[in-house]
């Protein structure tokens, strides 16, 4: 059956029930009429028929009712249901009220409340519908009342009830249809059933058996399953040639033609074939689709094994930090179980120079490929084949599907191949992102929903004073003068999705407060969910301050415009006309302020060229256009004194008008100290020259300009080397105290041409031509030409240092060498006891924070006194210092060995647990044993009792660790001496020392 044909049978057995309901309503409705208006036709549907009775139309009526509310969409509430059963209770009642009125014989009158109806038929109760009738009105009630309950035990009990009807009434139509009065009534004394009575009860359990999708009868007919394709083909072939052939034998006898037991074979014969043409065309249709069904299994395979490669593929793509190249080699294993015959596959996938292959891979005959394309462009190729030729069936070596699914998978690669590579490009552009955001000068900061930093920058460090391990996961809300203020302000971002300018006070740990404005917006996961804000905070202290100044100079601008020392002029930019003037103007040139209202420029010129009326309109014009005008002019005052001024022409917006800012200064003063200048610059050379301080004058570019003589001997250069040498010189050859390249961006005088700020005594060293190198102390000061931001120049001042180098590096030679010596036992070279006692607390300290163990060793020499009185002391010493460059020998860096006293040593053995301290131990005293010292003409042999403790074990304080570890040395030189002893509990060590002492 086809999807469309399936799916015309379910809608139809959608709407059976509700048909069927349709049908018994209408026809019980017309019936009433017909009762009603006495019209024959609606009563009996054919005249001479039987007709229904009104109480029969009623049953219908109610037995529609509950079929249809029992059946309808559920909504909130249990009115349908309710209907449903008192509408089938109903019915019930009226099927058992007539089949008692049958039985006992007794007329309850139910049947005569519609309409008054007397017949004739002998036994009858007059009205009385037919028992068959109210057996099947019964079956039909109880079916309905328990479709209402909808429990899956009752669906055999529906179906039977069901039933009832079908098989009543299905035999009174046959009986119509075949003129058999005795399946029209059980008794010739009952009422017989209707024509459309029978017909409505067929239909009413047809609706019934198919209310429910999952009653067998609609499930079945419903399915794509060969029961329910069986089902539909036989079911109405059976009933539909029985009924035919049975009405063509019946007419067959009446019209004498055949005899009854000719037609008796007939009917045989003819089922039999029938049946048999209908099940072995059947058969041959089941045997199709079964023929599709293996094929389909077998594409479904192919589907499996291709949908296995490609979801092994796209697993092997989801690992986190995947290889590539192990991507491949997986791939290339997987590949040969897609194939149609895995066991002689092989697979291979090339990519530029190198291959990747599976382990039977060979080259033959029976290969496909691939290209692996990245962006359009092929990077590689996928290769798979047969090591040996397999039958060529239908479609030769390789299915179609194959060389799909190689197609699909190359394609597939060069996808997770593009995926990765951009991966890779989001992981260098997310670091590229951090380092941006670390090199913010704004603080950052993001912002759980909950109001918790969950990140910032550095900035934001700085701005707080609070370190970033501090700063996570503590409330934004805390580092601000106005908490609820900072508060509202992120809870209106998340509401908001963001927020701009909004104004919060932040506070640093020292009390200092910055005003900032922060900018804010909400961030999201991959599903649209608001996870997070990030927040940008801009410091506007400065601003806020200019703000206040800007009000200050409004304030100020009147009595500052009238008490400059330049007279300023303001001219409207259209027309030159002359608006305003100030104060200095009118002392500088003599006229009032109402008079020089009415002046014009060619009036306050000298009026010979080039300082005429026309030059100066000339230069206004330029400066209307957007170029600014400086220049000296020659004016003339209202006694017609000529005298010398600076002119600065400016436009600018004032009052929301477009004007000209004129600014004269009078320099008649500065020409007249011009020539005292250049005399003074000819003085200011000569002392430059004779300095003993190297002078170097830079460019704004850091090339040299000038120098004086000292600084050409101290770089061991002329004029004519230095000049146009910049910082950035590679032959300088410059270099920190540490010995460090010095490089070009970090000399003073590039520092200060790009920050406007002095350096004083920068210390780098200087490689002279000839190789020297020589030591300065470099200062850099900033020349400013009037109005500019930035300097023009350089002046860089620097000293000879060597010598004093040389000095300040043998006194640290010697601090150090006096150092060591302090802390350095002079006989052994072993650390001194003062060493000890500074550096075991911090080693102590260190274990305790990072949980790492320390053990201690505390040595002394056995029989040193009977050595000493044997041999002598100097014997005694040569013991000790040899014993010294042992312990040294057998020390790690991190060791410290010591001598604690006399002939007795201590070794703290940092990050060492106690096993190891005691090999440690074990392995010194062998060594010990094993040594023969010579002096002189006679050869010592000393041993080396040890005790061992270890932290914390034994104690977590210098002073509990070494009477620990001088117990387990009274031990061992208690037990014989010449061995390592291990501290053991406190009581017992108390006890063996105590012992010790009392011996001697």
């Amino acid at each position: 059956m086809t999807g469309l044909e399936q799916k015309r049978i379910s809608r139809l057995f959608e709407h059976a029930a509700h048909g069927a309901s349709a049908v018994a309503i209408a026809v019980g409705v017309l019936v009433l009429l017909g009762w009603a208006f006495d019209l024959a036709p609606l009563k009996s549907v054919f005249s001479g028929l039987v007709v229904m009775k009104a109480n029969t139309a009623l049953g219908f009526i109610l037995a529609g009712a509950s079929l249809w509310a029992a059946t309808i969409s559920r909504a909130p509430g249990r009115r349908p249901l309710m209907v449903a059963r008192f509408c089938g209770g109903a019915m019930l009642l009226l099927g058992l009220l007539v089949l008692a009125e049958h039985l006992t014989g007794l007329d309850f009158n139910i049947d005569q409340l519609l309409v008054r109806d007397i017949t004739t038929l002998p036994g009858d109760i007059p009205g009385r519908f037919a028992l068959s009738t109210a057996a099947c009105f019964a079956a039909l009630g109880t079916a309905l009342l328990l479709l209402t309950w909808e429990k899956g035990g009752f669906v055999l009990v529906v179906h039977a009830l069901a039933s009832v009807p079908i098989l009543v009434a299905g035999a009174a139509l046959v009986s119509y249809g075949y003129d058999l009065e005795a399946f029209l009534r059980i008794n010739l004394n009952y009422t017989p059933m209707a024509l459309h009575t029978a017909a409505v009860f067929v239909v009413l359990g047809l609706g019934i058996i198919s209310a429910r999708p999952y009653y067998p009868f609609r499930h079945i007919l419903t399915s794509d399953s060969v029961a329910g394709n069986m089902a539909r083909r036989l079911l109405p072939t059976a009933i539909g040639m029985q009924l035919a052939m049975g009405w063509l034998l019946m007419k067959g006898l009446q019209a004498g033609y055949l005899s009854a037991a000719v037609g008796l074979a007939l009917f045989v014969v003819a089922n039999i074939g029938g049946l048999s043409a209908i099940i072995q065309w059947n058969s041959v249709r089941l045997y199709q689709a079964e023929a599709l069904r293996r094929l389909a299994e077998k594409h479904i395979s192919e589907r499996i094994k291709e949908l296995e490669a490609f979801f092994h593929l796209s697993a092997l793509a989801k690992r986190k930090d995947f290889a590539l190249d192990s991507l491949y080699q997986e791939l290339a294993n997987v590949l040969p179980e897609s194939w149609q015959y895995p066991e002689i596959a092989c697979a291979r996938i090339v990519m530029g120079e190198s291959e990747i292959r599976t382990a039977n891979f060979g080259l033959s005959e029976w290969m496909q490929a691939a290209p692996i394309k990245v962006h359009g462009a092929v990077v590689g190729q996928i290769e798979v084949g047969y090591l040996e030729q397999k039958p060529e069936e239908d479609e030769g070596p390789f299915l179609k599907e194959e060389r799909r699914l190689i197609n699909a998978i190359a394609e597939r690669l060069g996808q997770i191949i593009e995926l990765k590579r951009a991966e890779d490009a989001l992981k260098q552009a997310s670091a590229y992102t951090r380092s941006l955001i670390e090199a913010s000068l704004d603080p950052l900061v993001t912002i759980s929903v909950e109001g918790k930093i969950t990140d910032v920058n550095e900035a934001t460090v700085r701005a707080t004073g609070v370190s970033r391990e501090a700063l996570l996961g503590s409330d934004f809300s805390n580092y601000f003068t106005e908490q609820d203020k900072a508060r509202d302000g992120y809870q209106k971002a998340f509401a908001k999705g963001f927020v701009t300018d909004y104004p919060l006070a932040l506070r640093h740990v020292s009390g200092w407060v910055m005003e900032v404005l922060y900018n804010a917006s909400v961030y999201r996961n991959e599903k649209g969910d608001v996870i997070g804000l990030f927040a940008a905070a801009r410091d506007i202290t400065e601003r806020k301050r200019a703000e206040e100044a800007l009000r200050e100079s409004e304030e100020r601008f009147h009595a500052i415009f009238d008490w400059v020392n330049d007279a300023i002029f303001i001219h409207d930019m259209a027309t030159g006309t002359l608006l305003d003037v100030n104060r200095r103007m009118t002392e500088m040139y003599g006229y009032s302020h109402d008079e020089a209202l009415k002046l014009d420029v060619g009036t306050l010129s000298a009026g010979t060229p080039p300082y005429t009326q026309e030059d100066a309109l000339r230069r206004l014009a330029s400066a209307a256009r957007g170029e600014p005008q400086t220049f000296e002019w020659l004016a003339k005052d209202k006694t017609g004194r000529l005298f010398w001024v600076e002119v600065a022409i400016r436009s600018a917006r004032l009052d929301g008008q477009d004007r000209l800012l004129v600014s004269v200064r009078d320099i008649s003063e500065r020409k007249q100290a011009q020539k005292a200048l250049q005399e003074s610059e000819e003085r200011y050379r000569s002392v430059i020259a004779a300095l003993f301080e190297g002078i170097l004058l830079l460019d704004a570019d850091g090339a040299i300009l000038a120098s004086n003589p000292s600084a050409e001997r101290m770089l061991g250069l002329t004029l004519d080397q230095l000049a146009g040498r910049t910082p950035f010189d590679p032959r300088w050859r410059a270099m920190h105290e540490d010995g460090s390249p010095f490089p070009g961006e970090a000399h003073p005088t590039w520092v200060t041409l790009q920050t406007g700020e002095p350096c004083h005594n920068v210390i780098m060293g200087v490689h002279k031509p000839d190789g020297t190198l020589t030591w300065m102390s470099t200062n850099s000061q900033p020349l400013y030409r009037p109005g500019d931001a930035k300097p023009y120049a350089v002046v860089a001042s620097f000293a000879d240092i060597t010598e004093r180098k040389r000095a300040e590096e043998d006194l640290q030679a010697l601090q150090n060498q006096l150092r060591e010596q302090a802390f350095r036992d002079p006989l052994t070279g072993l650390y001194n006891r003062r060493y000890l006692e500074e550096t075991l607390w911090r080693e102590l300290a260190r274990a305790g924070r990072e949980g790492h163990p320390l053990s201690i060793l505390i040595g002394d020499v056995d029989h040193f006194k009977r050595l000493n009185d044997t041999y002598g002391h100097l014997a005694g010493d040569e013991v000790l210092r040899t014993l010294g460059r042992l312990l040294q020998h057998h020390a790690r860096s991190s060791d410290i060995p010591c001598r604690y006293g006399g002939e007795e040593f201590v070794v703290v053995l940092p990050d060492m647990p106690p096993e190891a301290a005691q090999a440690r131990a074990e392995l010194v005293r062998r060594d010990v044993e094993d040594l023969h010292i010579a002096f002189g003409e006679a050869e010592i042999v000393a041993t080396l009792s040890i005790g061992v403790s270890s932290y914390p074990t034994h104690g977590k304080t210098a002073e509990e660790l070494i009477g620990a570890a001088d117990h387990a040395l009274y031990a061992a030189k208690q037990s014989g001496r010449n061995r390592v002893c291990y501290a053991g509990e406190k009581e017992e060590q108390r006890a063996v020392a105590s012992e010790i002492r009392t011996v001697g």
